[in-house]
């Protein structure tokens, strides 16, 4: 079973860019998943991860992008 630290990880790498859907921005496609997730799902996933542990959920997301 993974711990916390390697749930975030992954979630993390979900959220990034690499993972982005073609033409849907609002996408993810893991590897391994079965349909897309959309990145408010992996968002929310991280967010109960850090409450678990005791983090801020107030933390940047992984994908931000400076105007």
């Amino acid at each position: 079973m993974l711990d916390l630290q390697e749930k975030r990880a992954i979630l993390s790498s979900w959220a990034s860019d690499a993972c982005a859907v073609e033409s849907m921005p609002g996408l993810r496609q893991p590897p391994g998943a079965d349909q897309p997730l959309s990145i408010d799902q992996i968002m929310d996933a991280l967010r109960q991860l850090d409450a678990a542990v005791g983090q801020s959920s107030s933390q940047p997301s992984p994908c931000a992008r400076s105007a």
